[in-house]
């Protein structure tokens, strides 16, 4: 048997032939971002064929995160990004669900947290040197 992936244009997006134990694999050719409604058909060696249409979500894009000292870590003048405070804490925005890592010069983890559902993090790091 033989599956093709087409889109919503009915243009050939992958291909491939089912292996002895009815199994497959398509890597797509590259899809846009957004809504995708893909179907999906097998034929078989007598001609038979069957399809199903399957929407999936392409989403390859990621919003740039912000950051900033939170005012309590930040020194006597807010805003200047200057602190004496070891273990700060830095707030900003991101994607909702995505992970923020902060890394120091040396690439090492000092802190990491996860973007709440109305777009903000506060992350409070390890001791830094």
């Amino acid at each position: 048997s033989t599956v093709v992936i087409t889109n919503a244009a009915g243009v050939a997006v992958g291909t491939a032939v089912v292996d002895s134990d009815g199994n497959y694999s398509i890597t797509t050719a590259e899809l846009a971002d957004g809504t995708q409604d893909l179907t999906i058909t097998t034929t078989d060696t007598a001609g038979n064929s069957a399809s199903v249409t399957q929407a999936i979500t392409v989403d390859t894009g990621i919003v740039t995160p912000t950051a900033d000292i939170n005012a309590g870590s930040d020194s006597a003048i807010d805003n200047d990004d200057i602190t004496s405070d070891n273990t700060p804490t830095i707030d900003g925005t991101g994607e909702i669900g995505s992970t923020v890592v902060i890394t120091n010069a040396a690439g090492q983890v000092v802190g990491s947290g996860t973007v709440d559902a109305d777009g903000n993090y506060s992350i409070t790091t390890s001791i830094l040197a």
